[in-house]
């Protein structure tokens, strides 16, 4: 975690440091983003690793009665 003091430090040392650091941060966020999307059926993931506590998604129409 960035301290103040170092945001402060980025934030003086002017535009392009601070461009920098903000594109570093959101290619970073971007690809944490990718891995929480990530399970055993759209990578090869072991099923295993899945979230037990999500909810599973049913390709399946509920019959009607």
């Amino acid at each position: 975690m960035m301290t103040r003091k170092e945001a402060e430090a980025i934030y003086y040392q002017g535009k392009e440091a601070v461009i920098a650091k903000l594109l570093e941060f959101d290619a970073r966020l971007t690809k944490l983003e990718e891995m929480l999307g990530l399970n055993s059926k759209n990578s090869s993931k072991p099923p295993s690793t899945d979230d037990p506590f999500k909810e599973k998604e049913s390709n399946k129409e509920k019959p009607k009665k």
